[in-house]
């Protein structure tokens, strides 16, 4: 089947994904998930991953971004596959921010369902600076809603600063876990601590290391910074030893 998803408004696309990735997870426990910009892939990337079989789950969900915006073969790939797409029982999402392009028109045509991301999501807040670490401890103590949140900090504060605030976080959180608290103030430890029995003291190591390579990679090249502060918040849920 296809899903359709089309305009540009980034932070409610992004609530819509997450809420699409989390149902099927709810569905299908060992369901493989891919995502593919169309700016980062190849026409044979993309006929690969359409034709490509689960052996561990009846379904897959394969999200597809910007194809709008892919090169001429990629999009031509799409096109030739559409009636396969249709059919099949995976289930093929594409979040399209060009919605006159071409293929986002023959995509309309062929989806089993369509919805627009134009709504703005406002926020309320007055300082969003000081918001940013209020934000935080929102995503590390309520996984479950961490697109929710992520999206209105991203919308209110600059997206490498809540990265960087949000590793700074994950350090402070993987130290207190370490016992090496020495340095930090009562209530920074308090905070730490809150966070961190939700997880324990082995995912919290992943965790931070992880937030090490994302906040390195954003420092690298910032143009990236959105994605991986995403994909970072994203691979919270479902991670805590206490619900």
């Amino acid at each position: 089947m296809i899903y359709l998803l089309t305009g540009d408004n980034t932070d409610e696309a992004v609530l819509k994904l997450q809420g699409i990735r989390a149902a099927f997870v709810r569905k299908n426990k060992a369901g493989p998930i891919a995502e593919i910009e169309g700016t980062e892939t190849t026409d044979v990337d993309v006929c690969a991953t359409i034709g490509a079989t689960s052996l561990f789950s009846k379904n897959r969900l394969i999200v597809f971004k910007r194809m709008g915006s892919a090169p001429a073969l990629v999009q031509q790939a799409i096109t030739d596959h559409r009636e396969a797409l249709q059919r099949s029982n995976d289930i093929f999402v594409f979040w399209e921010t060009d919605t006159k392009s071409e293929l986002c028109v023959l995509l309309k045509k062929h989806a089993t369902k369509s919805q627009t991301v134009d709504k703005k999501i406002g926020v309320e807040t007055n300082s969003p600076r000081a918001n940013v670490f209020s934000a935080v401890d929102r995503v590390l103590e309520r996984p479950a809603f961490s697109g929710m949140v992520s999206a209105e900090a991203l919308q209110s504060i600059g997206v490498p600063d809540i990265l960087h605030a949000f590793f700074w976080k994950l350090k402070t959180v993987f130290l207190v876990a370490q016992g090496e608290e020495q340095a930090l103030k009562p209530f920074v430890v308090r905070q730490a601590r809150m966070a961190g029995r939700l997880f324990g003291n082995s995912t919290i190591k992943e965790i931070f290391f992880e937030g090490i390579v994302a906040d390195a990679a954003a420092r690298k090249d910032a143009k990236y910074a959105r994605e991986h502060l995403e994909r970072l918040i994203f691979s919270l849920e479902g991670r805590q030893d206490v619900i």
